[in-house]
């Protein structure tokens, strides 16, 4: 059976609203990185509360230094990647 490690960063927008911004996979069997992914934000910063602004700007200076306009893949492509890192792992922590 093969296994991975999923590690994600991002914003808590709302309670059960996650904001992934990094995704990355380490494949604990043969110790190997699949992947790194840096998705775009789904809309931009400055249609945020102003509360929310100042709380995601904290949290890249001081916890994961990423900004909320950063980002490589569209945020639509996630549950693409997602689904394919699944189908691709028998386990996954």
């Amino acid at each position: 059976m093969t296994a991975a490690v999923l590690d994600f960063e991002g914003f808590q927008l709302s309670p059960g609203r996650f904001i992934v911004k990094e995704m990355a996979v380490w494949a604990v069997n043969n110790d190997t990185f699949c992947g790194r992914w840096l998705f775009k934000s789904p809309h931009s910063f400055e249609s945020l509360d102003l509360e929310k602004q100042k709380s995601f700007s904290w949290i890249t200076k001081f916890l994961h230094h990423i900004k909320w306009e950063d980002g490589e893949l569209p945020y639509d492509t996630l549950r693409c990647v997602l689904t394919t890192i699944c189908q691709s792992f028998s386990y996954i922590y």
